[in-house]
Order: C-alpha cells, then sequence, then structure tokens
C-alpha cells in the first residue's frame, strides 16, 4: 500500500504500472468498493442506481479503453434532493474509503474522480454497469458537455437532434434516470423549443391553408354568377382542405371560416343548375347551330348526294346530337363521353314524332353567297313520296318545327315572315311578325300552341292556327333558340345576350335566367323527361343544366330584398314569402315560381299567416296597408286577390300592424299594431265582412299576436317585454294573464300545435316557453316561472313549433336556427345564412323547415337529411362527377377533388413531443 501514500508524484492514482505491481493489492481495493456497495445498498436499495450513475459518470471509453474522467460535483446534481442527499453520501463514503477522490480545478470548481485506475479498470461490478450502459454512455458522453455549454448561455438547444432527443425522451421519464438536473433542463428545454418550433410551422402552414379555404371561397360567390361549375370546384376545393383540417384535429381551426365555408357550400348547391359540360379537346367546338337529344336509336343523316344514311347506336340513352359551324357532327352521353364524331359531308334531319314523315331544309348558293341559303323545306314519308314547301325564294329560312302529331310545320324566316303548312304543303298561314329575322320556333308537346324566338329579343306564342297569343319581351338581343319542356309548362330561350332564360307558358313569367355563356347561345333544347336542358354556345361549349336544381331546395331567384315572412299553405303544396318593399311571392313548395306581386304592398310586408282552409291569407306592411288575399271560386284559375281589411288602407297617420293570425274557423283575423308614438292596439276583424274593432289600447306596441290552435284563446307581446293570455268567452274575450318575463321587446308568440305549451321570444335573446296550465292555474301569483329558456347570441325574431310536437325550432339576428327538443336540450343548429333571419314555418308533415334572412333568401331544410360538411361535400361531388371524370379540359388537380384520400391527414409532429 506504500504507492497510495506517495504524494511527491503529481497523479495521486494509481498508474497501469503501479497496478500491475501492486498484483494482489488491487483485489484488496476492488473487494473494498464492494463491501461499500453492499453495504450502501443494505441500507437503502436506492443506492444501487445511485452509486452507479456517479460511477459511470466517472469513466470515459477512450480509444475503446476504460479511463477515469474529472467529473464537476455540479454535474452530480439532480433534480431528486433525496438523489442529491445519496449522491452526497456516495461520495462521503468511497471518499472516506480512498476509492475516489475530491478536489479543484484550475477554475475553482469542485470535482471528483476514481483514486485508482485499478478501480476503473477492475472493478466487475462497474465493467458490468458500463456493458449495459455502453449506448448511453456515448450519449452521455455529448449530452454532458452540450448541456454544461448551454447552462452557461454558450451553447444552443437540441431543437435539431431528433433521433438523440426521442431516447433521451424515454430516458427522462423514467423515474431513476442517469440524468442530472442540468441536462434534465436542458432536454426538456430543447424538446419544449422543438416543439413550439414544430408547433408554430404547423400553426403557419394551417394558417396559410385557412387562408386558402377564405379565398376559394370569395371566389366562390365571385364567380357563380357567370362560371357555376367553376364556383362549385372553388367552394369543394375549400370544403375539402376544411375537411382535411378537421380530420387532422387542427387546433387552429377558425370557427367563422369553417361556418363561412359550410354556409357558401350549402347556398351554391341550393342554386346551382349546371352539372356538366360538353367539349371536345382534339377537335373544338365552334359555334353550335343545331343541337337535340336524339328519340331513338336509330339517326338519319343526309349525305352531300341528298342520300339519307342511317346511324345506329346500342345505347338506350338519349343522346345529345349537335351540329357546329364546321359542319361535324357529334353525339354525346350526358355524362360527357363523346360518342361519335361525323366528318362534314352529313347534315342531321327532323323526323316527326310518330317517325313517319322526315324533313331537311333545301339550300340554294349563289356567287355572291359564300354560304348556302335555305329557301325551302323537303318533306318525305316512308314510301318517299315528297313535299317541297316554299312560298318565297328570295327568303332565307332561318328554322322550321313538325307539330307533335306530324300535321303542321311551322317555319321561320329572314324577313319575319312566320310559315304554316300542312304536311301535305297546304298553307294554313303567312303573316309578317314585324320582328326582324324569325330565328327560332317550336311546338309545345300537345300541339295547341308553339313559340318563335325573333331578332328583336321577342318571345310570341300562337296558337295551332298561327294567331298570336301572347308577346313576352324576353332579351335584350336577338333570339336563336327555343324549347318547350315535356310538360309544356315552360320554356326556354336563348339569345346573343349570353344568357338561357325559362318562362312559365301559361302567364309569361320569367322563373329563372342562366349565366354562364361567354358569347352568343345559339341552340336550346330539353331532355325527354325534362330534367336535362342543353345549351350550346359559339365559345364552343354545350352546357348541361337541371332546371329544377339540386334536392337542397333555396327559394332566392325572384327576391328583390332582404326576405321578411315565410308561410306554409297548410291545405296546399304552397310557400308564400315577402320580401323588399312590398313583394309577395307564392312557390310551389318545391321550390317552382307560381306567383310574383313586385308591388303586393308599397312598404315593407312584414307579417302573413294563413287561414286553415289555406284558401286566404293576410298581409300587413310598412304602407300602413292590411289586406285579405282570397283565392278565387274559379278552380281553374287558381288565383289569390286582394282585399283591404278594415280601416288599414294606408293613410299617414294610421298604425302600422306587427302581428297577424287567423283564427281555427277561417272567421276571425287578430291585429297587433303601434303608432310612431309608442301607443299600442289589440283588434279583432272578420275575414268575410272585412271589418275591425279594437279591443284594447296600450302605451306600448303590440308586437306579436297568435290564436291557440282550437281558436279559444290568442296570445299577444308588447314592447315593455310583457305577454298578455285572452280566453273566449261566449262572443268576446277577455284577459286572463299579463306577465312580464322579458327584459326587451317581445316580437314573437308561438302555440303548440297541441295548444298545451305558448313560447315567447324577445330582443333579450332568449325564447322561453310556458306551460298554458300554469299560467291559468296561478291567476293570483304575481309572477309566472317558464318552463324551459333557450338562448341565442341576439335578439331572437322567429319560433315555431314542429307540426308533431316533438321540437322547436328558433330563428335569430345571429345569423343561426336553432332546432330544440321540449326538454330544453338543443339538437341542431343550422348554419346556411348570410344575415339576419327574420322568419320560420314549418311544412305540415314537419319534414321541412323554411327561413328567410335578410341576405335576399328562403332556405328549405330537409330535416330528414344529415347535411353537415362531409355530406355536403359528397353530395357535391355526385353533382359534379361526370364533369370531372369526363371533360377532357379538367385538371388533374380539379379531378381529385372526388377522393378523400386524396386529402389525407396532416401530421403533427409537434404533439409528438409533449
Amino acid at each position: 500500500m506504500k504507492y497510495l501514500g506517495d504524494r511527491t508524484r503529481d497523479n495521486r492514482a494509481l498508474t497501469k504500472t503501479d497496478y500491475e505491481k501492486l498484483g494482489r493489492v488491487v483485489g484488496s481495493i476492488t473487494k473494498r468498493a464492494n463491501q461499500e456497495y453492499d453495504q450502501l445498498v443494505k441500507e437503502n436499495p436506492a443506492y444501487e442506481n445511485t452509486v452507479r450513475q456517479v460511477m459511470l459518470r466517472m469513466i470515459s471509453l477512450q480509444g475503446g479503453e476504460l479511463a477515469r474522467r474529472q467529473v464537476l460535483k455540479s454535474e452530480l446534481v439532480y433534480s431528486s434532493q433525496d438523489e442529491n442527499n445519496r449522491v452526497k453520501t456516495v461520495i462521503e463514503r468511497f471518499s472516506q474509503a480512498r476509492l475516489i477522490v475530491e478536489g479543484s480545478n484550475s477554475e475553482g470548481e469542485p470535482y471528483v474522480e476514481p483514486a485508482h485506475d485499478a478501480l476503473v479498470l477492475g472493478w466487475v461490478q462497474l465493467r458490468e454497469w458500463k456493458g449495459k450502459d455502453k449506448e448511453n454512455l456515448d450519449l452521455q458522453g455529448r449530452l454532458t458537455p452540450a448541456a454544461n455549454d448551454w447552462n452557461k448561455d454558450q451553447g444552443n438547444l437540441w431543437t435539431e437532434e431528433e433521433s438523440r432527443l426521442s431516447r433521451l425522451r424515454s430516458v427522462i421519464n423514467f423515474e431513476q434516470n442517469w440524468l442530472n438536473k442540468v441536462e434534465t433542463d436542458f432536454i426538456n428545454k430543447s424538446i419544449e423549443e422543438k416543439r413550439k418550433r414544430l408547433a408554430e410551422n404547423e400553426q403557419q402552414r394551417d394558417e396559410a391553408l385557412e387562408g386558402q379555404i377564405s379565398a376559394l371561397t370569395a371566389l366562390s360567390e365571385a364567380r357563380f354568377q357567370d362560371d357555376q361549375l367553376g364556383a362549385l370546384i372553388h367552394i369543394l376545393k375549400a370544403a375539402r382542405i376544411l375537411q382535411q383540417l378537421r380530420n387532422s384535429e387542427s387546433q387552429w381551426i377558425q370557427e367563422d371560416i369553417r361556418l363561412r365555408t359550410e354556409v357558401v357550400l350549402r347556398q351554391i348547391l341550393s342554386k346551382v343548375k349546371e352539372f356538366n359540360r360538353l367539349e371536345d379537346k382534339d377537335i373544338p367546338l365552334s359555334m353550335v347551330s343545331e343541337l337535340s337529344f336524339t328519340s331513338n336509336r336509330a339517326i338519319l343523316l343526309l349525305d352531300s348526294q341528298g342520300r339519307f344514311v342511317k346511324l345506329e347506336f346500342t345505347t338506350d340513352q338519349q343522346l345529345i346530337l349537335m351540329r357546329d359551324s364546321q359542319r361535324i357532327i357529334r353525339f354525346w352521353q350526358s355524362d360527357g363521353t363523346l360518342v361519335e364524331r361525323i366528318p362534314p359531308g352529313f347534315s342531321p334531319v327532323k323526323s316527326s314524332s310518330d317517325g313517319q314523315m322526315i324533313a331537311h331544309f333545301v339550300y340554294r348558293t349563289s356567287q355572291s353567297q359564300q354560304e348556302p341559303k335555305a329557301n325551302a323545306i323537303r318533306l318525305m314519308n316512308l314510301e318517299g313520296k315528297q313535299v317541297i314547301l316554299q312560298k318565297d325564294e328570295r327568303d332565307n329560312l332561318m328554322t322550321f318545327a313538325f307539330s307533335p302529331n306530324g300535321q303542321f310545320i311551322a317555319s321561320g324566316g329572314w324577313f319575319g315572315e312566320l310559315y304554316l303548312w300542312k304536311t301535305d304543303g297546304t298553307t294554313i298561314q303567312q303573316k309578317q311578325t314585324g320582328a326582324g329575322s324569325l330565328n327560332a320556333i317550336d311546338f309545345s308537346p300537345n300541339g295547341d300552341k308553339f313559340a318563335t324566338g325573333s331578332r328583336n329579343g321577342e318571345i310570341r306564342l300562337w296558337d295551332q292556327n298561327g294567331d298570336l297569343l301572347r308577346t313576352i319581351e324576353a332579351h335584350r338581343d336577338a333570339i336563336w333558340g327555343v324549347s318547350f319542356s315535356p310538360d309544356g309548362e315552360t320554356l326556354a330561350s336563348v339569345s346573343t345576350d349570353t344568357t338561357v332564360k325559362i318562362w312559365k307558358t301559361n302567364d309569361g313569367i320569367l322563373l329563372t335566367t342562366l349565366n354562364g355563356h361567354r358569347d352568343k347561345v345559339g341552340a336550346v333544347c330539353f331532355n325527354s323527361d325534362g330534367q336535362i336542358l342543353a345549351s350550346a354556345s359559339d365559345e364552343g361549349t354545350v352546357r348541361l343544366w337541371r332546371p329544377n336544381g339540386s334536392k337542397l331546395k333555396g327559394l332566392d331567384d325572384h327576391h328583390t330584398g332582404s326576405v321578411y315572412a315565410v308561410r306554409f299553405n297548410p291545405k296546399q303544396p304552397m310557400i308564400a314569402t315577402t320580401s323588399g318593399q312590398g313583394q309577395l311571392i307564392l312557390w310551389s313548395q318545391d321550390g317552382r315560381l307560381l306567383r310574383n306581386w313586385e308591388k303586393g304592398h308599397n312598404g315593407t310586408i312584414t307579417a302573413l299567416d294563413f287561414s286553415p282552409n289555406g284558401r286566404m291569407f293576410v298581409t300587413a306592411a310598412g304602407d300602413r296597408e292590411v289586406k285579405v288575399w282570397k283565392l278565387d271560386d274559379d278552380k281553374d284559375k287558381q288565383d289569390f286577390h286582394a282585399h283591404n281589411l278594415g280601416n288599414h288602407t294606408g293613410e299617414s297617420h294610421l298604425p302600422t300592424v306587427f302581428g297577424v293570425s287567423f283564427s281555427s274557423d277561417n272567421q276571425t283575423i287578430l291585429l297587433g299594431s303601434g303608432s310612431p308614438e309608442g301607443k299600442g292596439y289589440l283588434e279583432l276583424c272578420d275575414s268575410e265582412s272585412m271589418s275591425c274593432r279594437i279591443i284594447r289600447e296600450y302605451d306600448y306596441q303590440v308586437l306579436a299576436v297568435c290564436f291557440s290552435p282550437d281558436g279559444q284563446m290568442f296570445a299577444l307581446g308588447k314592447g315593455d317585454g310583457s305577454v298578455e293570455l285572452w280566453r273566449k268567452e261566449e262572443d268576446n274575450f277577455k284577459l286572463l294573464r299579463n306577465f312580464n318575463q322579458h327584459d326587451n321587446l317581445v316580437l314573437v308568440v308561438c302555440f303548440s300545435p297541441d295548444g298545451k305549451l305558448l313560447a315567447t321570444g324577445s330582443a333579450d335573446k332568449t325564447v322561453k316557453l310556458w306551460q298554458i296550465d300554469n299560467i291559468l292555474n296561478n291567476t293570483n301569483s304575481i309572477t309566472v316561472t317558464p318552463t324551459k329558456i333557450f338562448a341565442h347570441t341576439d335578439q331572437v325574431t322567429a319560433v315555431r313549433f314542429s307540426p308533431n310536437d316533438d321540437m322547436i325550432a328558433t330563428a335569430s339576428n345571429d345569423k343561426t336556427v336553432k332546432l330544440w327538443n321540449l326538454d330544453g336540450n338543443l339538437k341542431k343548429t343550422l348554419h346556411g345564412h348570410n344575415d339576419q333571419i327574420n322568419a320560420l314555418d314549418f311544412s305540415t308533415d314537419g319534414q321541412t323547415l323554411a327561413s328567410g334572412s335578410n341576405d335576399k333568401t328562403v332556405i328549405l331544410w330537409d330535416l330528414k337529411l344529415e347535411l353537415g360538411l362531409d355530406q355536403l361535400i359528397d353530395y357535391g361531388c355526385e353533382w359534379i362527377s361526370d364533369y370531372l371524370t369526363n371533360n377532357p379540359n379538367v385538371s388533374e388537380s380539379d379531378r381529385q377533388l372526388l377522393c378523400l384520400e386524396n386529402f389525407p391527414n396532416l401530421k403533427y409532429d409537434s404533439q409528438k413531443w409533449i
């Protein structure tokens, strides 16, 4: 042991040479190490790990050999105070045993190190630990200096050392790990900073995606008027990205962007009519002059020699036939598949509906004419007998059509002449229309009338004898095509003004205008069931439309301003809406326009109610008029005519009526009104005599009234936040209860269908539900307690019970419709409007809910459908799938919209480092 006491050498520890000279002395050193180690573990098993970690820090691997290492005592400070206490004990005990030595470096920092190479090289326990922890020792050799440098503000965190951080993260999760406090802090800070950087990058990525969503949504709205398919693609892209963010559980989705995207997607799907576009990439279409749906598999064409050629197709599907200015004939399926392309040299012929006769133009040419002009029509039956129809060889015939029974042909010429012939060649009628060239003609399906379109933009309807029935000022420029729908109720027209318009044939009312073409529209036709309308333009496209739109119905084509009232007719499939400054519209329940009074009143119509028998409705407006609209007794007319009610005839001194309600027997109309000075009036009116009487005056305006379903009670809401309940006694009504439970104006009162509940909606943003029995049975109580309270974030404007009493719908200035169970639980919030909602009503079967808004639209919510974001996207992709699949000019990125798999979940690596 003499070498242990030698203080003359610079290094007090034993060298390898000393060890070799010591021989059996080494055994005594490792034996002492084992003794100290065993004693400590006996005292506390936790020392097993402490000794291990302290001693492993005192060795290093140099050239594959173990070597001693000085360890600063600061490196032996751990996060756990218990561990620090144990480390202190280990150092004291091993130092006392002369196994380790303590000292200070040149900077005065205290350290410890093994006292003997023999301890490092010869202690079996330490070598076993080293063998098991070799990877950790390597990692520790890199970690410790990096952590120490960082602790001295001289180094950087390991934010880019992902593999090392991953290993250290698993280490740090073990309670008894080998990391000291500085290393632990270093790793935690590195992980925190890495997560933060990843999160920042992910947030920037997601916010950039949200920016795309907003931009695509705005672009979709801007483009819809002129490019329905393009607008739908843009909003579907926005919705797919939103869906991707949602499915990826992004924490940065902004609620207003989500709602805005869903609202615009729903609105576009409720308005879209175009579903496909036919384009030829190999030989682009030029001006399409002829367009029709084939009626059978065999098609007759006329070749340049005047011979007939028959084409036969194997498909049962109607094909679309078109011929353009290059004289190329093409046949398409409605899904956009090009079936056949016939080169120049052939022209289509028209046949009678029974197939017994065919007809085609006969052309003349002259040296001064670049193009041949048609001046006659050639008719031929199946036996080959032919007739030439011609009245003026100078006239250039522009169009002709067979009558449905095949007995007549009508034609129009360049000089505005209308020709009507029998198919035997007999002239029925020839007249000058005075409207410029007569460019288009079509018979109604039953043959009782035909329509013509002229250069001056007029449509004229004629009876089968050629007598004028009606003139419609249809377009701003020349009309080139007209087509009756198969049911004869509508007529489509196209024009140089680039529009496609659809009209009601019985009264000439414009139903809808289809925009999108960018050049003259030269041809139009319906398919056999009227579900598809094709229009061809000089821009080189044929657009396919569904005139009835999608199954997401909305009423928005004709409103001139905010929609203030919506009501379903309880006995007929009819909806009444009011809009703008006095507009009143009647619609069929599937969204078709029935009647449009542009000036039903001279002011905003804010109140509307149907009589229970459906034969009357009452309207009240800001013009201080109240009108009762009664259905004609003539069932064939089915029209309503207005009658002024009482003295509400529009004089400026009269009060404004805010609420109207019919009694169950159709005889009594309840009115609630208010003067500019704030006075209120309650009136009962007789629907037969049109007389009214005031039964009560108030110091506050009466803003809402409603009869109970049995007509035995009514309720009213006033400007002071109070509600009154009245009951019929003999021939009069008596006030039962006045209760004030709202903090602002009561804007809505509504009874449940069974008459047991009363709902009141207020500007205080609440809807309160009351049990009628509670009100009647507590007449001595000062207050009445509502059964339930429903809340919005802005004033409540409309409340309706479902017909089967299972839920209540509420609407608000917060742009939402909410559906509630009667127990007060919110079932669903409907987002679809861009502005405050003013009106609600359920259809009689309870399957449809109509909502009207300041955004000029009425949404018909199909309550059977679950139309969240996913369902809206699926429906939009279904609508546009043929176009995206078959149109040759669609980009690959647009085609990807059809598959959710093309929008995989985003990666959020920051979540792995939490």
